[in-house]
This record gives C-alpha cells, structure tokens and sequence, in this order.
C-alpha cells in the first residue's frame, strides 16, 4: 500500500514539472535573423553583387569580448544578404550588442577576424579578374533593424594599361607584382606578402589600334622593374619597360600608359656599306640595329650627335626616345714600301748594311682622310745569296775569297707590297795561314764508376789580302778517338766512359783534325775496384726424402729416413760500387732433423727419423708412404716389407685304443684318443698348434664320439661289422677304426 502510494506521489511530480518546462520555452527569445544591404557597387571594376556572390561574417560582443560568430557565409539572393545554411544563421536578441566585420569574397579558410588571408589570381579573363577584388566592411552602431546596410571599403587598386599602335597585342602580364595580403577587419589594417610573382592580365577593351589591360592587385608601387610582356596570342613577345613610377591607390583604377612608338633614324654612308633596323618602335621595346660593310670597308661604329654609342655592328638599345644614328665606315689607301741600305758597297774583308725600310698608307673615314697608317715591312734577301747573311735590318758580308766582285738584293715587302736596293761586295786576293788547332778535355781523368769529359778544341789562322794580313779566321775541326777505344765512346763534343770493370787503368786519344792539321790529348780512367755484396737468404728449390734400406725384410727391421733440399743463394757483385752482374750458389743440404715426417700403414711404426716395420706373418709384401714436409716444400718415400714364408706339417693319428675292435653280442664302449695338431713354421720360426676333427659311423648301431664310441646289443644271429671314421680339419687326413660285433646266441620265443 505505501508503495502504491509513493508511485501516484513521484507521477505528480513529473507531471507539474513537464508544465513548469513549458511554461519557460515560451518565454525564451530566441532573437532576430541579421540580414545585410549594400550601399554602393560591389567592385572598382564594374557591376553590382550579382546574386550567388558570398560574404564572410564576424560578430563580436565588446561587453563580454567574445566572438559569437565566426565566418558566417551570408549569400546575396538580389536583394540582401542572408545565411546560407542554419549553422551560418545570425540572430540578434535583444538587448544584444553586435559588432560586425565583413569581407569579401568569402573564403571558408578565413577562421579568424585578425587574419583574413586573400591571393590574387592569375587574371587573363574576366571571371578571374573579378575574384581579385577585396572589399571589407565594419559596422558598429546598434542594431535598430535587422537589415543591416553595410559600407564596403575597397581594398585593392586596379592598374588599366593603355596600349596604343596595338598591332594585334591581345595579351599582357606583368612580372615582379605582390599577390597576397593578410588583413586584420577589426583594426582595419592589412600587410601585403613581399614574395613577387607575375600575373596574367584582363583585355578589358579593345578598339581601334588601343588596348587596355587590367589586373586588381594589393597596393604598391609599379616601375620600370615591373616590365609587361605585351604579346599576339602568346606570339610575337614584346616586353616594356615605363619611364615613370605609378603608386597604386585603394579603390582606384589608374592609367599606365605604354601605347606610343618612337622613331629610329640611321644616317648611312651607302658607299661603305648597307644598315637595318630604322623605322618604329613601342616604348620600351628593344631595337637592334645592323650595319653590314662591303669589300674593302671596315665598319667603325655607331654614332650619334657625334660620339660614339656603340662599335659592334649590332647595335641593340632599349627604344625610349627618337633617335638619330650615324655610321662610320673605314678603307684604306695602297701600302707603299720603301728601302734603302748603307752602305751600298761593302769591301772585300766583309762588313755590315743597315737596312732601312718602312711601309705606309691613308686611312679614310667615310671617304675622308683621317690619318697615315705605317706598318714594317718584312726584309729578305733575294738572287745570289752566297757570302751574305741577314740578321734583323743587318746584311752582313763575308770575306770575299774571290776577285770578283758580287750582290745581294734586299726585299722589304708588307701587305703583298715590296720594293728592292742592292748592295755590292767589292772582290779580292785573299790568301791564308795555316790552321793552328789546340784540343784539351775537361777532366782529363775520370772515376772508375765512368763519367763524361768535354773536349775543347780550337782552329785559328790568318787571313791576307795580296800578302798582307787583315786578320784572323776560326774553324771547326773534327774530333776523333783513336787507340784502345774499348769503354769510351764520342758524342758531339763529349766523351764518355762507362764503368770500368777491370783493376787497369785505361785511357783513349782524343784528335782534333783540319784541313790535315791535328792535334791530340789523352783522356785516362782510373782503375776499377770489385766488392762483393752480402750472400742472400737462403732460397729453397727443391726437397727430397729417402730411406735406407727401401726394402725391409718379413722379419721385420728398421729404415733410417733422411730429408735433403736443394737451395740456392745469391749476392751482388760490384764494381766502383756499381751493381754489374750476380753471382749464385747452389747446394744439397741435409734438413733431416727439420722435417716433419708423416705416414701410416699397418704392420709399421714411425719414430721421428726412421720406419720400424714389425715381422710379416703374410706372403704378401706390404709398403707404408712416407710423406716429409720442410719449409712449405714436401716430398715422399715408399718403404716396402718382403711377405712372409710359412709352412705346415699336420699330424693325425691314433694316440690310444685299437684300430681294430671285437665287441661281444650284447654290446659295449669302444675308448680311444686322437692326436690331432699342426706343425707351423714362419720365417724360420717353429709353432704347434690343436687341430679339431669330425668322426661319423657307416652303420646306424654304432654311436661315434671324439673319445669313445658306443656299440649298440646285436639282435641278429649274424656277425655284423661296422666302421668309425675320423677326418681332421684343414688337412681332411682320416682314420679308420673298425667295429666287429659278434652275433646273438639265443632266440627270444614270443608268448
């Protein structure tokens, strides 16, 4: 009963409870969808939010200092911006206090208000030049109505190029540009990456000869490192450069104008070649200019206004004004050479022309003379040389033997161009003295170990003109050895002598010969001196192992094992202390006591240094291999045993009892014993040894054994016989014992 009761209790109670819950949910408010207005156009570039178009949406309450909404999606439907899903839903209840900062385009990897992140893309169409804009917003004011008007602020500027004499330019990017900005909403603040990139750009319009481009970009400066490629359907690259400095503005579109061409003049001098490259080009673009010489020009540079901009034939130079250029072309007159000597006439004795030459020419610029080029001529001497010689401007003549006088013509050519002079040589009676000729050599003796010696020599004598002496003339003789010759041979002016490998002295005459005059002086080597090096280690050729005796005999016996290698040595032999030649030894050495001797077989026992072979029972020989093993050689021996001699004498007889037995009618035992052995005798030695035997019955009464037979009772009337046989093992020797029984003398009567 009371449980009943505490049941119907707790139902109540759940009851009222229930009615309590929603009593309280209807009085909860649970605030206001927040929609959002613009004031103005959505971009810098042109149009209105176009309905699909998101923004992003933080909701902060500055009492508490939290952020209530986080990145809310709101999507323009045409008219207002509303959620949109139910997790990006804005509500306002009231008395709720809501600061609002907004941005677009929406970007769901924007999670906090201090760090919006936005990157400009590439903007070759209009789609993506669109995305590029940014725009943020900021409102504060209480919320009076649910529709919030927001005021955006545009953040990015847009930089319109003007091209004009387009020519078919229907593309364009610019190099070197900031993309990417970082903003803080709720300090109204941003700071733009300083990475550089180059970005497409957007053909807004083109008409006519004039193209615009345009690309939305964060704020900065746009110069001359920001070159745009201009191009025709990505053909045909042309890049430019300004000449001015644009700084971009916030909501802004600013001009930068690159339309107009400048005019490249060439002022050529056509007789000295032909030029490329004038006409008109775009601002900025680059220009190359090309002068091409004929035969006999040498093109000298470009000019302008007088000086020099440039001495390659191709010129190149970025087009930023009108400009006037001038080539210059030189050419050259002929080469004139002259020549000249002095003296011209040399006398008999000989002597020396200085020659004098020099080539030269006009040098004209562009048809006018500028300057006197001169050049050196080569000199050469030409028709009958004999007797002269020429040495840089020298002509140099040697005695004339002959009375007769003699010339030489002297060549100066340059450049294909040459001219002559003559010099002339008086002639004369010269007559001479005879040759004086001194030779010595330099050492006169040298070290038994062999060395060279130079030898000097020298020829003089006097020269006369008519009889009267004008001077000296010096020869060169011919040098020779003579005599014992062997270790000592000539080179040019050079002896040598190799080593000296004999305990003599030798020497060798040196001769200097001219014209049938001579000279000599002697060269001497001394004595060689023989030493003997050090012997070398040991090297070991060969190992040899033998026994003594080979052959042991079947009584066994002893075999003396002995090792012996062949080994050589060497030493050097010098003479002077000069390794000349080797001399080697060989010899047999006994290494027995050194060796390690193996081998087994039966019936052989190895000691150290000898086989020791027991006695040989068998006819059969028997060998044991005897390896022996000395520093890394091993060699082996065959030691062999004689068989055995063996022979045997077998025994088989009757030790005891009769060959011959009578047994009586009712039976009996027959004893005997058997002598049964071999006699052995093994290589001399003598050895008895028990052979056993078998023994049989031909008769069935009779009971055979080794030392007794039993005979069994005769029941016939008749003598009967019978007979024992022995037959020895080995030998099959037998022995016969014979059994006569006698016969039964009564009958048995049946019952």
């Amino acid at each position: 009963m009371n449980n009943i009761r505490a049941l119907i209790i707790l139902i109540t109670i759940v009851f009222f409870s229930s009615c309590n819950k929603e009593e309280e949910n209807t009085e909860i408010d649970i605030g206001h969808t927040v929609t959002f207005s613009v004031a103005q156009s959505r971009s810098t570039q042109e149009g209105t939010f176009d309905a699909g178009d998101a923004i992003g949406i933080f909701a902060y309450e500055p009492k508490s200092q939290q952020m209530y909404y986080q990145n809310s999606k709101y999507v323009f439907d045409g008219k207002v911006f509303v959620p949109a899903t139910d997790a990006d839903n804005i509500r306002v209840s009231s008395g709720t206090d809501y600061d609002f900062y907004v941005y677009y385009p929406y970007n769901s990897a924007n999670t906090e208000a201090t760090s919006i992140s936005h990157v400009v893309p590439d903007q070759s169409n209009k789609e993506n030049w669109q995305r590029a804009d940014f725009l943020t917003a900021t409102y504060t004011d209480p919320v009076v109505d649910y529709n919030i008007t927001l005021n955006f602020k545009h953040r990015y500027a847009t930089l319109q190029v003007i091209v004009t004499d387009n020519e078919g330019i229907n593309q364009a990017k610019i190099a070197n540009v900031q993309s990417a900005s970082h903003f803080d909403l709720m300090k109204g603040t941003y700071t733009t990456d300083k990475t550089l990139s180059t970005k497409e750009m957007y053909l807004y319009a083109s008409e006519g000869n004039i193209s615009k481009f345009r690309i939305t970009l964060p704020v900065q400066s746009i110069s001359e490192s920001n070159p745009i490629t201009l191009s025709q359907g990505g053909q045909n690259s042309l890049e430019m450069k300004a000449t001015a400095t644009v700084q971009l503005e916030e909501g802004k579109i600013q001009d930068y104008s690159l339309g107009y061409k400048k005019t490249i003049s060439i002022n050529n001098y056509d007789t000295g070649g032909s030029v490329s490259g004038a006409g008109q080009y775009v601002l900025g673009s680059t220009c190359i200019v090309s002068a091409s010489p004929k035969s006999g020009y040498t093109f000298v540079g470009w000019y302008e206004n007088g000086q020099l901009v440039s001495s390659s034939a191709d010129y190149s130079f970025d087009v930023l004004k009108d400009r006037t250029l001038e080539t210059r072309y030189s050419s050259y007159g002929n080469w004139t050479v002259s020549v000249s000597a002095n003296p011209t006439s040399l006398e008999a004795l000989g002597g020396t022309s200085i020659i004098t030459s020099v080539a030269s020419r006009t040098l004209y610029i562009n048809g006018k003379s500028s300057s006197t080029e001169t050049g050196t001529p080569t000199i050469s001497l030409s028709g009958s040389t004999n007797g002269f010689t020429l040495s840089g401007n020298k002509v140099t003549a040697g005695v004339n033997e002959s009375s007769t006088a003699r010339t030489v013509t002297v060549r100066a050519t340059y450049s294909g161009v040459s001219n002559t002079c003559t010099i002339t040589q008086k002639g004369g009676n010269i007559t001479t003295g005879d040759w004086i000729i001194t030779v010595s050599a330099s050492p006169e003796v040298i070290v038994p170990a062999g060395g060279t010696s130079i030898i000097t020599v020298k020829a003089v004598r006097d020269i006369y003109i008519d009889g009267e002496k004008v001077g000296t003339e010096t020869g060169t003789p011919s040098i020779s050895l003579s005599g014992n010759t062997g270790g000592f041979t000539l080179s040019g002016n050079t002896v040598r002598a190799t080593n000296n490998e004999t305990t003599a002295e030798r020497s060798v005459t040196v001769t200097a010969s001219l014209d049938g005059k001579k000279s000599t002086c002697m060269i001497r080597q001394q004595a060689g001196v023989k030493t003997l090096g050090s012997w070398s280690s040991w090297s070991n050729n060969s190992l040899t192992i033998t026994a003594n005796p080979m052959t042991l005999q079947a009584s066994g016996g002893t075999s003396t094992l002995t090792a012996t290698v062949n080994r050589q040595r060497s030493r050097t032999i010098y003479w002077n202390n000069i390794a000349t030649s080797t001399e080697t030894v060989r010899e047999d050495a006994d290494v027995t006591s050194a060796t390690n001797f193996s081998g087994s077989a039966t019936g052989f026992r190895l000691d150290a240094t000898s086989v020791t072979a027991l006695e040989n029972t068998s006819s059969s020989p028997r060998s044991i291999l005897i390896t022996g093993e000395y520093a890394g050689l091993s060699n082996t021996v065959n030691i062999t045993q004689n068989g055995g001699t063996t022979t045997e004498e077998y025994v088989f007889e009757l030790s005891s009892g009769q060959q011959v037995n009578f047994v009586e009618s009712s039976g009996g035992i027959i004893s005997h014993s058997i002598s049964s052995y071999v006699i052995r005798t093994v290589n001399g030695k003598e050895s008895r040894e028990d052979v056993d035997f078998t023994v049989s019955a031909n008769v069935s009464w009779i009971t055979p054994g080794k030392t007794s037979s039993s005979v069994a009772a005769n029941p016939n009337t008749m003598q009967r016989n019978g007979t024992i046989t022995f037959k020895q093992n080995g030998s099959n020797k037998i022995l016969l014992v014979t059994v006569t029984q006698k016969k039964k003398n009564s009958v048995d009567i049946e019952n």
